[in-house]
C-alpha cells in the first residue's frame, strides 16, 4: 500500500509507507424607510411598501441595505454610489473600482468626481451619469454634484509577453456571421437599458428565445428574476416548484419555495413572476403561491436531538463584557421574529445571565418533561428563550468544566422545534464556554459587537481569531455606543473607529453603528426590547438592516457544502470529500490515529511524542465519526479514545493512493 504525502505546496509527492507524525496546521441605506417589527399590520404593511420601492429601483440591491453611516461625508458619498449595479459584473460601481478622484466641500455641499469604465463604448454610460447624479444629489448636506465620465479599459493578461503590435489592445473580438445594422444595433441598446433598469431582469436574459414548449416558455421568463443575495436567478436557485400548465386554456400556476420566511423580498417576488409569466402572449391567468423550505443543517442526523430542526444558529459575541452583546443579541432575535421567522434565544452566559432582566414572559421558570426528559422553553411574544436565569438558580458559582456541561444540557435537551434562526448570546472571553458551543454546534455565522475603544478592539481581535480557527463565519460587526446627538452637532465620546478597523483587518464585510439612546438601556432593564417598544425608531432601523443581512448572509452559507468525512467499511478507508470541489482523498484508519496531537498523544510541554508508531494496531478501524462544529471531526476509536480531527489536519496527513478493491464478499 502506498501513501500519498500531502505538504504544503501545490505539488504531490510519493513516498513509501513510513511511520512518521505531523503536526497541524495552523448600502444602501434605510434611514428614509419606517421599518416594523411587530406584527402589527400597519407599521409592516409600512415598511413592505418602502421595502419594495427600494427593491424596484434600478440602483438598488437588497444586499446593501445594510451599508449604514459611519458619519463621514466621504463614506456617505460612496455608500450612494454603491446602490448602482453594473448589470454585467452584477457588482456596485464602487466595488468594481469605477469611481475616482472623490472631491468634497463639505462646508458648501459641493461634491465632484470621475466615473471611470472599463470600455468607452458602454451602451449605459448615459444611465451611469443620470443614476450617480441623481442618488448623490438625495443626500440632504448636498447642493451640487458634478460627474464626470472616462474610461480605461483593462490591460491584456500578460501584455508583455504578446507581440508588440497587440500589447496595447483590450479585447480581440472574433465577428462570425454577426453583423449588425443600425436598427439591430439601437434595439440592442435599448433592450440593455431596460434590463440595467429592473433590478430582476438580467441583460443575459434578453436573448431568451423560445424553444416551442410552454413549460420552457415559462421557466425562460421566470429566470429573467434574479435573486440579489445569490446573484442567480430564481430557476436556477431551484425556487420554483410544482408548475402546472394548461395550455388549452391558458393557465399556469407554480409555487416559489424561498429559503427562509424572513425573505425581505418575498413578495417583490411574487410580483414579478406574475408580471413576466402574464406577458407571455399564450398565458391568460397565473397563480403564484409562496412557500419557505430552509435548509436543513449539514449532518442533522448526527446533531443532537433539539437541534436537528434548526435552520441557522447565530453566535452574538464580543469577548469582552459591557459592550451591550445582550442588548444586540435579543433585539436582533425579536427584529427577525418580526420579519417572519420563527426564532429562539439561548443565553449561554451561566455566570451572569442577561435574558431573565431583558425580556419578560409570563413563565420566568423552565420547564421539564418528564417523559422525554428534555428542557420545555419559556416563551415571550413569539420568540423561544432558555436560560440558566430561567433555571430558579440565579447566578452560576461553579467551575469551567461544570459550567460547560449546564451549557451542553441547557442547548441541546431543549424542545426548539423547528426554528428558522437561534440566536446565542455568547458568555465575553475565549475559553471553555465558547469552545463548547463551537464543538457541540455547527454555528452558522456570528456577529461581533464592539465599542469604539481600542481596548475593545483588542479583546474582539481575540475573539474574531477564535472563530477563524472554529471555521465560523463572521459576517457583521456591530458598533454600539457610537455617538449620541445634542444641539445640532454629533459627538463621539469614545473615540472612532474601532468598529471600521475590525472590518477592515479581518474583511468583514458589514458594519453597523448603534447610537448611545437611553431608550436603548431602559428597554433593557424593562424587559421590553426596544425594536418591540419603539419599532418606528432609529434603533429599530439600524436593527432591521442587521436583521436583513443576517437572513441574506446565513442564506449564502447555508449553499456552502462542508468538508465530509465518512469511514467506508468495504475498503477499509477514511473518505474525505472537499467542498468547493470535486477533491475527495483516502487515508488509512492508523495513519489519522498516529496523527492525533491531543495531550494523551503529544506532551504539551515538551512536545515529545508520547503514542508510539507501534501502540497502533495497523488494522485499527473507527468506531464512530461525527462533525465537530464547522472546523473538525471527533473520531472515536475501539479503545474507547475520542480524537479531534481538524479538516485542515487531515488535508495535510498521508493520503492513500494504492487502495484494494473490496471483495465480493465485502461488497
Amino acid at each position: 500500500m502506498l501513501l500519498l504525502h500531502a505538504p504544503s505546496s501545490p505539488y504531490l509527492s510519493f513516498l513509501s509507507s513510513k511511520p512518521g507524525l505531523l503536526s497541524p496546521q495552523n448600502f444602501l441605506s434605510l434611514s428614509d424607510i419606517n421599518c416594523s417589527f411587530q406584527l402589527n399590520t400597519l407599521e409592516r404593511s409600512t415598511w413592505v411598501s418602502e421595502k419594495r420601492s427600494a427593491f424596484s429601483s434600478v440602483t438598488t440591491r437588497a444586499a446593501s441595505v445594510e451599508a449604514i453611516s459611519t458619519g463621514t461625508v466621504e463614506s456617505d458619498v460612496l455608500k450612494a454610489l454603491s446602490q448602482i449595479i453594473d448589470p454585467d459584473f452584477g457588482t456596485d460601481i464602487v466595488s468594481c473600482g469605477f469611481v475616482k478622484d472623490l472631491h468634497i466641500n463639505e462646508a458648501s455641499g459641493e461634491v465632484s468626481f470621475r466615473l471611470e469604465l472599463t470600455t468607452p463604448a458602454c451602451p449605459i454610460k448615459d444611465m451611469f451619469e443620470q443614476k450617480a447624479n441623481e442618488v448623490v444629489a438625495m443626500l440632504p448636506w448636498v447642493t451640487n454634484v458634478s460627474v464626470t465620465m472616462s474610461a480605461q479599459p483593462a490591460r491584456p493578461i500578460f501584455a508583455g509577453q504578446l507581440p508588440v503590435g497587440l500589447q496595447k489592445i483590450s479585447s480581440i473580438v472574433a465577428v462570425s456571421s454577426c453583423k449588425l445594422n443600425t436598427l439591430e444595433r439601437s434595439t440592442w441598446v435599448s433592450e440593455k437599458r431596460s434590463a440595467f433598469s429592473s433590478v430582476t431582469t438580467r441583460a443575459a436574459s434578453v436573448e431568451a428565445i423560445s424553444t416551442g414548449t410552454v413549460e420552457s416558455d415559462v421557466l425562460k421568463a421566470l429566470s429573467q428574476i434574479i435573486d440579489p443575495d445569490f446573484g442567480t436567478d430564481i430557476v436556477s436557485c431551484g425556487f420554483v416548484k410544482d408548475l402546472h400548465i394548461n395550455e388549452a386554456s391558458g393557465e399556469v400556476s407554480f409555487r416559489l419555495e424561498l429559503t427562509t420566511p424572513a425573505c425581505p423580498i418575498k413578495d417583490m417576488f411574487e410580483q414579478k413572476a406574475n408580471e413576466v409569466v402574464a406577458m407571455l402572449p399564450w398565458v391568460t391567468n397565473v397563480s403564484v403561491t409562496m412557500s419557505a423550505q430552509p435548509a436543513r443543517p449539514i449532518f442533522a442526523g448526527q446533531l443532537p436531538v433539539g437541534l436537528q430542526k434548526i435552520s441557522s444558529i447565530v453566535a452574538v459575541s464580543s469577548c469582552k463584557g459591557g459592550v451591550g452583546k445582550s442588548t444586540v443579541a435579543v433585539n436582533l432575535a425579536y427584529t427577525l421574529a418580526g420579519m417572519g421567522a420563527r426564532v429562539g434565544i439561548f443565553d449561554a452566559d451561566v455566570y451572569g445571565p442577561s435574558l431573565p432582566t431583558m425580556v419578560s414572559p409570563e413563565n420566568r421558570l423552565l420547564e421539564m418533561n418528564p417523559e422525554k426528559r428534555t428542557i420545555i422553553p419559556t416563551e415571550y411574544m413569539g420568540v423561544k428563550l432558555v436560560s440558566f436565569g430561567f433555571a430558579g438558580q440565579g447566578r452560576a458559582i461553579m467551575r469551567g468544566p461544570m459550567v460547560s456541561g449546564v451549557i451542553d444540557q441547557l442547548l441541546t435537551t431543549a424542545e426548539w422545534g423547528e426554528l428558522d434562526y437561534l440566536v446565542v448570546d455568547m458568555p465575553p472571553g475565549t475559553g471553555d464556554i465558547q469552545l463548547t458551543l463551537c464543538q457541540v454546534v455547527p454555528l452558522t455565522a456570528a456577529v461581533i459587537v464592539t465599542t469604539p475603544q481600542k481596548l475593545a478592539f483588542i479583546d474582539v481581535a481575540k475573539g474574531v481569531r477564535m472563530f477563524s480557527k472554529l471555521k465560523v463565519p463572521c459576517v457583521a460587526v456591530v458598533e454600539n455606543m457610537c455617538h449620541f446627538d445634542a444641539d445640532g452637532k454629533r459627538y463621539y465620546p469614545f473615540g472612532r473607529g474601532s468598529g471600521s478597523q475590525v472590518v477592515q483587518q479581518f474583511g468583514i464585510p458589514h458594519l453597523f453603528d448603534l447610537p448611545i439612546r437611553p431608550t436603548l438601556s431602559a428597554s433593557g432593564d424593562s424587559g421590553m426590547p426596544e425594536v418591540v417598544a419603539d419599532p418606528q425608531g432609529e434603533v429599530a432601523k439600524t436593527f432591521q438592516n442587521l436583521g436583513i443581512c443576517i437572513v441574506q448572509q446565513c442564506a449564502k452559507i447555508r449553499q456552502q457544502v462542508s468538508t465530509a468525512v465518512t469511514y467506508d467499511k468495504s475498503i477499509k478507508a477514511i473518505r474525505v470529500k472537499v467542498p468547493d470541489s470535486d477533491e475527495e482523498f483516502l487515508l488509512h484508519p492508523a495513519t489519522v490515529r498516529r496523527n492525533d496531537r491531543s495531550a494523551q498523544s503529544v506532551d504539551e510541554w515538551t512536545g515529545e511524542q508520547k503514542l508510539q508508531y507501534t501502540d497502533v494496531p495497523e488494522d485499527i478501524e473507527p468506531e464512530d465519526i461525527r462533525p465537530m462544529g464547522n472546523y473538525a471531526v471527533s473520531i472515536t476509536w475501539p479503545d474507547g479514545f475520542s480524537q479531534i480531527a481538524p479538516y485542515d489536519q487531515l488535508q495535510m496527513i498521508e493520503r492513500l493512493v494504492d487502495v484494494p478493491q473490496p471483495t465480493p464478499a465485502q461488497a
